[in-house]
């Protein structure tokens, strides 16, 4: 449980980063709620790993910790991205879209070129710190 000096040294910090993104011109509300999400389920993402290395006889290594992680997310997040771009992905879509232009092969294999480096970057994250934390 963090101390009282630790909570109220939050504050400017906080309070800094709200009265910046509130007197910004081009503020919106859904972009700084999503952004207030992301950082929710990130602490979250860090409490939860503490909780399941807490135990050291039960404790998961970085690379199993992180798959669960990965899993665990992929399942909470698919509702949310079926419900939000769900019909963007239907032949009749797609097939209007490239009537109007997209080269729907060109953006099946450039999504699957993101997913790919997005996973060796998260890979190649994961190792640098078990790296780090073997030094």
């Amino acid at each position: 449980m963090p101390t009282l000096w630790v909570l109220s040294s939050l504050l400017p910090i906080v309070g800094g980063v709200a009265l910046a993104s509130l007197t910004e011109v081009s503020f919106n509300w859904i972009g700084f709620s999503t952004a207030m999400a992301s950082n929710l389920t990130n602490q979250s993402r860090n409490v939860l790993s503490k909780k399941l290395m807490a135990n050291e006889a039960d404790a998961l290594d970085n690379i199993n910790l992180y798959s669960v992680i990965t899993i665990i997310s992929f399942f909470l997040l698919l509702p949310c991205a079926i419900f939000l771009e769900g019909v963007k992905f239907t032949p009749s879509y797609l097939q209007s879209a490239a009537s109007q232009g997209l080269n729907v092969r060109e953006l099946c294999v450039r999504s699957v070129l993101a997913a790919f480096c997005f996973h060796a970057y998260q890979q190649v994250k994961l190792f640098e710190y078990c790296f780090a934390l073997i030094l």
